[in-house]
């Protein structure tokens, strides 16, 4: 599956062996899909990675978007990850809003990917 939607920011979807990777760059300032993608991102996925490394800013209506896609993946019983490198605005917005005590977030896709794995 590879979806890319325009927005401010630009998402891209891509099926990966083991998980869905959602890339999001520019600017996060709004939801980041509709309910229908969601829904669509998580069929059929155990582990979807949010890609953030790319994202150039961001604003509270973007950081509610995490948390509904966060509270979207529970209900789906996927597993989220989130990708944002420690020092960034974002990882440090996120770290203020205490979102890694509820989402994994990594600094990397390839740690991301391998989170939890023996």
């Amino acid at each position: 599956m590879a979806l890319t939607v325009a927005h401010p920011f630009q998402i891209c979807v891509r099926a990966l062996r083991r998980a869905t990777l959602v890339e999001v760059l520019g600017t996060l300032d709004g939801p980041l899909l509709g309910d229908p993608e969601v829904a669509e991102v998580f069929t059929g996925a155990k582990v979807v990675v949010l890609d953030l490394t790319r994202v150039e800013a961001f604003d509270p209506r973007g950081l509610e978007a995490l948390e509904r896609v966060s509270a979207m993946a529970d209900a789906a019983q996927v597993r989220l990850r989130v990708v944002s490198p420690r020092g960034s605005k974002l990882r440090r917005a996120l770290d203020l809003l205490r979102f890694p005590s509820f989402v994994v977030v990594e600094d990397t896709v390839l740690r991301a990917l391998r989170y939890g794995r023996p």
